[in-house]
């Protein structure tokens, strides 16, 4: 095998581990928006020893940002609990996607043309169709993907 053959192999390879990672982490976030949602509506967190489920989610071990568990928990109740959305539907989806769609569920829209538009939509143009905005010409940048939240993470540039 020649050095194009190799390096063809390992890019691919590469490929696979992050396509595997990136299916992995979208379907960890509806388990944990799931569990989320029960701590939080049956106040389980008071038999963790918490106060306020805020205090909760702060603990060391857990550590989420307020927005960010209740976007989880908001998704979670306008899909699965009030609309029946089977929990396997959404874990290939990205939860910022869903939240773009979750005013206009919540005003009427059919769930299933939300469901659609998350899961074929470019953030871009999901963020046109949903806030009446004309979409951005993409510019190439340097991002990256949080593995556990699935949310964009500009970099930082470098000023030598």
């Amino acid at each position: 095998m020649n050095l194009i053959e190799e390096k063809a192999e390992r890019a691919h390879d590469l490929e696979k581990a992050v396509v595997t990672g990136s299916l992995s982490a979208r379907r960890a976030w509806i388990t944990m928006a799931d569990a989320l949602h029960a701590i939080q509506s049956e106040r389980l967190y008071e038999l963790l020893g918490y106060e306020r489920f805020t205090e909760w989610i702060a603990a060391p071990e857990i550590s989420l940002g307020r927005s960010q568990a209740y976007s989880l928990i908001a998704i979670y109740q306008t899909f699965v609990v009030e609309n029946g959305v089977p929990i396997d539907d959404l874990s290939y989806i990205e939860p910022s996607k869903l939240a773009e769609t979750l005013p206009a569920v919540r005003s009427g829209q059919p769930i299933g043309e939300a469901l659609a538009d998350a899961t074929e939509l470019s953030r871009s143009d999901l963020r046109a169709k949903y806030r009446n905005q004309e979409p951005k010409p993409e510019e190439p940048k340097d991002i990256a993907i949080c593995p556990e939240c699935g949310q964009e993470i500009k970099s930082i540039e470098r000023t030598t």
